[in-house]
């Protein structure tokens, strides 16, 4: 922002004496004007078709040649220009010269010179946050000469004649870095003058306010060495405690700054730019019980003053409130409207309100369970322990800005809102962080909370409103590089995390997020971590574009302690939803994964939605989720038996959903050679109330017939999809593991739907499965409806039927019409004992060389033959297009009346589409004629 202009007037042909000789300081840049009139012989410089620049001369022997600044903005017919002047310009101290140059360009780019003004100078004033504060032959620390400004400012209203010898002899000894804020010299020459001193007169004031607050502050004022071996903990304590809200602060760049003890920042509207340096924790100091416990410091803290005295306890929860305001509010009852920032809210009902307040930041703790919950989740727990924003209060009813869907029971087992006294807005830039602490770790198993004592964090913030941590690099921690916790609104953007010194639970983490809210986590990087990025009790978060190469313990972590609303973008990694162990409830709500290239792994959440990515699963995989969508996506199957697992958990999702559209699932027979070969199911879909497969391909490239296996499922669609290589089994309750057998939902008048489907059996040595469609071992159950519709069926070796139904199987009734089965596919087969009610219609080659249900397969074609006619095109349906020319027929003729047509016929040509019909007694009048298409061989 341009502040200052400097008009000047310059000769093509004469000396500048009398131009420039102005002041400008260093850092200053983008705030000096050059208002610049060009002029020959005493009149204006036309230089149409020519592109001035700014030109400094090197000052000395440094190496460097002439800077030059092409000029933006000019009026060439009138000779005038106009310079911001930038770094360049003011890169040397001291008396400077420069020119204007006045150029044209050559097609190949360079540009000549077609003249040039004389030169000018003008002086460069060393900036106070550049150099040492020395008066006097005196040393001041930057807090003492800023206390001692401050004091001035407070006693500017009653500053008087008997404090006018201090004012001067304040200005005196300290004329250098007056004439730094001040290089014109009006100040100085107003000295003495002061006798009405008011802080918004024309003053030193203004200037030195602008010097001191609007402008970065200097760390090394503060006595911090930075030499990467002393001590700087206390200085850089100092220089921390001595910030007011609002300042801006400037590291040495690249230095090392060297600490042997945590250091705090407690102050709010901060902006601290490192610059470049690093910040070294060179210390083992036991830093108490609380740390090795919870991970509680950080070399560098920025913590609020935390929990505060106003607590209440919540009793009830009621979620998914929409918006409110007070003023959509109606009848005390009911609302509606939206108002920023509260989108969805929560109604928290509490026993007593007072102390709160609209707009306060309170710490959220509902858990649906006690101390005693069951790893057999049969107890349902559910937990939210989160930062939230108050945004209204209602009598004894107070509504926070966070929702999940979530389950809690009506009777809470735990339930606190409190107060928290937060600190807000600050930066945190260019840091670097390593810890050079080199007390040797004892083998995992063997760590103790004493051993963790000693451990830091690289950043550690909490109570927070308002974070922002960008182009942050740490190495060789213990403790995670950055740590949040019940933070409010956070960016954290360009990490940098390499080469964990441990890697055990708690440990070696880039990013770990406990009970924080409203976050935006960008372009994080990690090499050899445990996590990249750690949830725990947090929502509203976006991850993007973060990336851990050497992913052997999952790059993003979701505990399963009532995270929500989790969303993944652009990453590639491996994500586990829920731990399953002891110390979690592991359950999650809506996690939102999109453009992934990585594993997901869901111990439990209530709901996940996956587009866009691509997908690995490793074998016994266990997906637990009531309501999951994968979206165009592959799914790239190492091995198999995963198993998507709806609702298990004591019963409590009713209306559990698995929707796969346009999707790839690939069987890869990487690592497969100990595979068995009773492995044979690409996955398991387990316990849906609704199952819909659409626009699904499948690719096995192992050497078994791969079957995905649907069981306890109610109502399931598959289609408009290619299956590769595997077939559909429906089956009966299946055994999961130490978890418990599912057994919550009713199985009776079951519904699977198949249609437009292509099942495609294409390798002739496959072993494994020996039907496309298959079930088994339903007794007593109910009815299974099986509708098989406009289907194609296809297998190159003879001992695949398509459906086969497999020991004492009773009320499995089939509907198979408009289907179309080719080359070498058998009919359905059943055992003994088998009892089905089937339904076919409109199907073609239905049958094999044995006897079935399928033999009386047969398709009436209508043909209308005109009057005096003796031929008529037949023109097959779509659903029995066969599938080459290569066929014979079997016509059977009658007229539309029910009468028989004897006369002769015969087809004179044939096509993949039909046929010409010949007829030797033809009829005066048209005649519509059913003709009886029997096809007796293979196609």
């Amino acid at each position: 922002m341009v502040e200052v202009t400097h008009k000047l007037t310059l000769s093509v042909n004469e000396q500048n004496y009398g131009a420039g000789n102005f002041k400008v300081r260093q850092n200053d840049e983008n705030t000096q004007l050059l208002d610049v009139q060009i002029i020959e012989n005493g009149l204006p410089k036309s230089f149409e078709g020519l592109t001035p620049f700014f030109c400094v001369f090197p000052k000395g022997m440094t190496g460097h040649g002439v800077s030059e600044d092409i000029v933006l903005k000019f009026n060439a017919k009138n000779g005038t220009l106009q310079y911001i002047m930038g770094v360049n310009s003011m890169m040397y101290t001291g008396r400077t010269e420069a020119y204007f140059s006045f150029r044209t360009e050559l097609k190949n780019g360079e540009w000549v010179e077609q003249f040039s003004t004389r030169s000018f100078f003008y002086h460069v004033e060393k900036s106070i946050y550049n150099v040492p504060i020395k008066d006097s032959n005196n040393f001041w620390t930057f807090t003492e000469l800023y206390t001692k400004f401050k004091q001035y400012v407070s006693d500017s209203e009653k500053y008087g004649e008997e404090q006018k010898k201090n004012w001067e002899d304040f200005v005196e000894q300290n004329r250098e870095i007056i004439e730094s804020v001040d290089p014109g010299g009006k100040v100085l020459a107003r000295q003495g003058v002061f006798d009405n001193f008011r802080k918004w007169d024309y003053s030193l004031i203004e200037k030195m306010a602008n010097e001191f607050t609007e402008r970065s502050v200097n760390a090394s004022w503060f006595g911090i060495l930075a030499d990467g071996k002393t001590d700087d903990s206390q200085a850089l304590q100092n220089l921390f405690d001595n910030l007011t809200d609002g300042e801006n602060l400037i590291f040495p760049k690249n230095k090392l700054i060297s600490i042997q003890n945590p250091v705090y920042i407690k102050k709010s509207n901060l902006v601290i730019d490192f610059n470049g340096s690093t910040l070294c924790y060179d210390s083992n100091n036991d830093l108490g019980d609380s740390n090795g416990k919870y991970r509680t410091t950080g070399a560098l803290n920025i913590n609020g003053n935390g929990k505060t005295d106003i607590s209440t306890k919540v009793t009830s929860i009621l979620q998914n409130q929409g918006a409110i305001d007070k003023k959509y509010y109606i009848n005390g009852e009911k609302f509606n409207g939206l108002v920023n920032p509260y989108t969805k809210i929560s109604r928290l009902s509490v026993e007593n309100a007072n102390g709160f307040s609209e707009g306060d930041l309170v710490a959220v703790n509902i858990r649906n369970y006690d101390s005693s919950w069951d790893i057999q989740f049969n107890d349902n727990p559910s937990t939210i322990k989160v930062i939230a924003k108050i945004a209204y209060i209602e009598n004894n009813y107070i509504y926070v800005d966070f929702s999940t869907d979530l389950v809690f029971k009506d009777v809470l087992a735990f339930g606190e809102i409190t107060k928290l006294d937060c600190i807000s807005n600050v930066t945190i830039k260019n840091l670097n962080f390593i810890d050079r602490n080199e007390t040797v770790i004892p083998e995992i198993k063997n760590i103790t909370d004493k051993d963790r004592n000693s451990w830091v964090s690289g950043i550690h913030s909490e109570f927070i409103e308002g974070l922002k941590v960008t182009n942050y690099t740490a190495k060789k921690i213990r403790n995670p590089s950055l740590m949040l916790s019940h933070v409010y609104n956070f960016n954290v953007s360009d990490v940098s995390v390499e080469y964990a010194r441990i890697v055990a639970a708690g440990n070696g983490y880039a990013i770990q997020n406990i009970s924080c809210k409203n976050g935006y986590i960008f372009n994080v990087y990690g090499n050899k971590l445990r996590h990249l990025i750690d949830f725990t009790s947090s929502g509203d978060v976006i991850v993007k574009k973060c990336y851990m190469p050497n992913d052997w313990h999952r790059s993003f972590d979701c505990h399963g302690v009532g995270e929500f609303n989790i969303t993944f973008e652009d990453n590639i990694g491996r994500i586990i939803l829920g731990n399953g162990v002891r110390e979690f409830p592991c359950i999650i709500d809506n996690v939102k994964i999109v453009r992934q290239t990585g594993s997901v792994d869901c111990e439990w959440a209530r709901s996940v939605s996956i587009s866009d990515s691509t997908i690995y699963a490793d074998a016994m995989s266990m997906f637990r989720c009531p309501n999951l969508v994968y979206e165009n996506t592959k799914l790239i199957m190492r091995r198999t038996n995963l198993r998507f697992l709806g609702s298990t958990r004591g019963g409590i999702y009713t209306g559990s959903r698995i929707n796969m559209i346009n999707c790839e699932i690939q069987l890869n027979n990487e690592d497969n050679d100990d595979v068995p070969n009773e492995w044979d199911k690409l996955f398991y879909v387990i316990a849906y109330d609704f199952v819909k497969l659409d626009k699904i391909q499948t690719k096995n490239y192992h050497d078994v017939r791969m079957k995905i296996r649907i069981d306890k499922s109610t109502s399931m669609s598959i289609t408009n999809s290619i299956m590769s290589n595997c077939g559909i089994f429906i089956g009966e309750a299946v055994v999961l593991d130490a978890l418990g057998t599912v057994d919550a939902l009713d199985l009776k008048n079951r519904i699977l739907r198949i249609t437009n489907c292509e099942f495609l059996d294409s390798k002739k040595d496959l072993i494994g499965e020996k039907s496309f469609i298959s079930g088994s071992g339903y007794r007593d159950e109910g009815t299974i409806n099986l509708i098989i519709h406009g289907n194609t069926f296809t297998a190159y070796r003879d001992n695949i039927s398509w459906c086969r139904l497999l020991g004492n199987v009773t009320n499995f009734d089939i509907s198979a019409t408009e289907n179309t089965i080719t080359n070498q596919v058998l009919s359905s087969s059943f055992e003994a004992n088998t009892k089905t009610k089937i339904f076919v219609s409109g199907n073609r080659d239905l049958t094999d060389a044995k006897k079935t249900d399928f033999d009386d397969y047969n398709q009436d074609v209508e043909v209308t033959i005109a009057a005096n006619s003796n031929s008529a095109s037949v023109i097959f349906p779509k659903e029995i297009y066969p599938k080459s020319r290569d066929y014979d027929i079997i016509i059977e003729q009658r007229y539309n009346d029910g009468k028989w047509f004897y006369g002769s016929s015969y087809i004179s040509s044939k096509a993949s589409s039909g046929f010409i019909l010949n007829i030797e007694n033809t009829s005066t009048t048209t005649k519509k004629i059913i003709v009886k298409v029997r096809p007796y061989n293979r196609f």
